[in-house]
């Protein structure tokens, strides 16, 4: 059947393009795009550099070499590696969440509890932590991060694919769209990954590739950055166009490809027909194809369609800044460097001072000392002896005391790095002018609001990150497959893909109705929805079968402590809570069990829940409803699945005899395939029966059940 517009549906062919084109045209992008973010790179390895890697990165080179070269002492106090780790580490602690929520009416709340799950399940086999950490980490030390979506083989001996979040440690390896000005990657066309081979190298990891001959016409006019002295740039090179295609609305409110309605002999054009759903509004509407390419200079390695409508690389910002079009951006500590700068120079100097007061030397003249002494005053530091001309009686000049100049100049570049980052000593865990709790946290507030578009710019790469992985679910998680979700608890669940039911076309008497291959007929119970909402968990029907491909999706993003940090927090008020109203213990004590980590919390929690007023049982399908009629219900659903497997064994049978044109096998499934609908119906109304009869008893059991006691020492009506 058709599936909602999503961007996924096939859109026209992309014109033929020769390849040396299409290599013109990359070498130009590329280059403009070195040329538009020559400041961006530069600025990141200089910032890079001086604060992780501090020592003679933070000093001027002149500078350095001069006092090095003298003997004098170059001391490199570096703060800024405490303040980036400061900004990374609290952003490690309050870790963004995708969640999935519909946006349409073909999407319900199950389907997206099902989206959120997978994601998180991705997330967790790809070690997307230390992509969002990285991410962060290069956006507050350079200025900006990236992350990468890329889809692999599942397994090995698999022809199953999933879908992995990757870390892109060297940021200076991707160029991003020139003229894009998105706080995301949504906008752009073009982006490349940069790769320098080795020359040697080349030809064992790209076999494929031609008998490369150097010197070549198609090298000619080649140059860097593709061709260097020892290594060829291979670049995969991202591109998107815009498509159109046509698309119409049916008068249920559905949306399907033009394509697929139009064509009278298509498989969806007759369920259409058959359901009675007619043409209501058509339009043309514009979708994007995106190509992966590995190229080198001279030639196209391989072209890689992606599913998706986005780019698959998603930039981490730090602080952006568009100055007459261009767009810097800059690292946490670009401010900082020359107060840094100005702390390591003052405090080299105090440390020099201090040196010489344990050297104080002899000062004399000639004939007072024995020994060959040449003149020592242009270099006085490094000697214990100077000697002057005259009558003085040798001496030693009184210790002075520490350079009180140089220290003072280091408190005030120490303060200049607190006014130009925004973070203070109280954030630091160091003593300050605060004194009181109040205060120290009101500074401790202030510096995280300084320093919060940082990881606010991740919130917002995770959810674009989220927007692309949504996008191309659909296309890899497809039917007939078990796939893995975690739920927010980190408890894992095997969910079933599938086709949602499809409507059962109306037959004539007698005859059962003709089913496609893998069609099922709607047949639940009056009055019971084929996707139920969630339930009191917010969990969905891990036994349901699940269509990802049906419906819109939003994706929003939360940033904050993780499930297991807000659990404990929970489980410590909650105890806080039963010591000021000891009634509400035998109330919610299941609950208080189900936040512990100890061993016997979870029998704890189940024999609690026992001991609850029936007003506050769970599990309301089978709540005071016998043990044999809850068993009834179970064998029933479990009958519906084998003939739901039967119903879709009958319909690959009679497609293959439709093909065949086997007129005596066609007649013959049909026969075959009429008693399993009639199975499949009575089991279904015998369902129906078994739980409307479970539902009175809860009802009659509720409604008699006497009103609970008050305990000892509570109030009436507490």
């Amino acid at each position: 059947m058709a599936k909602a517009a999503k961007g996924e549906t096939d859109s026209p062919e992309e014109d033929e393009t020769s390849e040396e084109a299409l290599l013109i045209e990359a070498r130009e992008t590329l280059q403009h795009s070195l040329d538009r973010e020559k400041d961006n790179r530069t600025s990141y390895v200089d910032d890079t550099k001086f604060g992780r890697l501090g020592g003679e990165y933070q000093w001027p080179e002149k500078i350095y070499k001069a006092r090095t070269d003298a003997g004098l002492p170059c001391l490199t106090i570096n703060q800024m590696t405490s303040l980036i780790r400061g900004v990374i580490n609290d952003t490690r602690q309050n870790k963004p969440a995708i969640a999935v929520k519909p946006a349409d009416s073909g999407a319900d709340r199950k389907t997206a509890l099902i989206y959120s799950g997978l994601i998180r399940s991705i997330e967790q086999q790809s070690n997307a932590d230390a992509a969002y950490d990285t991410g962060v980490e290069c956006a507050a030390s350079g200025g900006f991060g990236y992350l990468r979506v890329a889809i692999e083989h599942a397994h090995n001996d698999s022809f199953e694919k999933d879908i992995k979040i990757k870390r892109v440690a060297d940021p200076l390896t991707i160029l991003g769209d020139p003229f894009s000005m998105s706080v995301d990657s949504v906008d752009w066309d073009d982006a490349f990954v940069m790769d320098p081979v080795p020359k040697k190298r080349f030809k064992r990891l790209y076999p494929s590739a031609k008998e490369v001959n150097f010197e070549s016409s198609a090298w000619a006019g080649v140059g860097e950055p593709w061709l260097q002295a020892e290594t060829i740039l291979v670049c995969e090179w991202w591109n998107r166009k815009e498509v159109e295609r046509e698309i119409v609305q049916l008068s249920n409110g559905l949306v399907v490809d033009a394509k697929e309605y139009d064509d009278p002999e298509s498989e969806d054009r007759a369920v259409f027909d058959a359901a009675g759903l007619k043409e209501k509004d058509r339009r043309t509407t514009k979708s994007y194809k995106v190509t992966q390419r590995i190229m080198t200079g001279a030639e196209i390695i391989d072209t890689i369609e992606w599913p998706g409508q986005f780019i698959p690389i998603i930039p981490v910002y730090g602080d952006e800044v568009v100055v007459e079009g261009k767009r810097y951006l800059r690292s946490m500590i670009a401010d900082a460097k020359d107060p840094q700068r100005n702390l390591n120079f003052w405090r080299s100097k105090a440390s020099e001072t201090a040196s010489k007061q344990t050297r104080n030397q002899w000062i004399g003249p000639e004939d007072a000392f024995q020994g060959d002494y040449a003149d020592r005053w242009d270099n006085p530091d490094n000697h214990n002896v100077l000697i002057y001309a005259g009558t003085v009686e040798p001496h030693r000049p009184a210790q002075g005391g520490p350079d009180a100049a140089a220290l003072q100049e280091a408190m005030s570049a120490n303060n200049d790095i607190m006014v130009t980052t925004g973070i203070y000593n109280a954030a630091r865990g160091a003593p300050s002018q605060e004194t009181s709790g109040r205060a120290i946290n009101a500074r401790k507030i202030e510096t995280d609001t300084g320093m919060f578009h940082f990881p606010d710019n991740l919130t917002r790469a995770i959810r674009h990150l989220g927007i692309v992985l949504v996008d191309i679910i659909p296309h890899v998680y497809t039917k007939d497959r078990i796939i893995r979700t975690l739920g927010e608890d980190g408890k894992e669940h095997l969910v079933q893909l599938g086709e949602k039911p499809k409507p059962m076309p109306a037959a004539p008497d007698g005859e059962a109705p003709e089913l496609a291959a893998g069609e099922t007929p709607i047949a639940t119970p009056a009055g019971v929805p084929l996707q139920a909402e969630p339930d009191d968990d917010g969990q969905p029907d891990y036994s349901a079968v699940y269509d990802l491909g049906v419906g819109r999706y939003d994706v929003i993003v939360s940033a904050g402590p993780g499930y297991q940090t807000r659990r404990q927090e929970a489980a410590e008020q909650q105890m806080q809570m039963v010591q000021a109203f000891p009634q509400l213990g035998a109330l919610i004590g299941d609950i208080i069990a189900s936040n512990q980590d100890w061993p016997g919390a979870d029998e704890i929690e189940r024999r609690l829940k026992k001991m609850l007023p029936p007003q506050l049982q769970e599990n309301p399908e089978g709540a005071n409803i016998p043990p044999q009629l809850v068993a009834q219900i179970e064998q029933g659903k479990q009958l519906i699945m084998k003939l739901h497997q039967a119903l879709q064994q009958c319909q690959a049978e009679l497609q293959t005899a439709k093909e065949g044109h086997d007129l005596e096998a066609q007649k013959l499934v049909n026969e075959k395939l009429s008693i399993a609908v009639d199975q499949y119906n009575a089991q279904t109304d015998r369902l129906e029966a078994e739980w409307k009869r479970g539902a009175d008893m809860v009802k009659a059991v509720q409604t008699a059940a006497p009103r609970p006691q008050p305990m000892p020492g509570q109030q009436p009506g507490f």
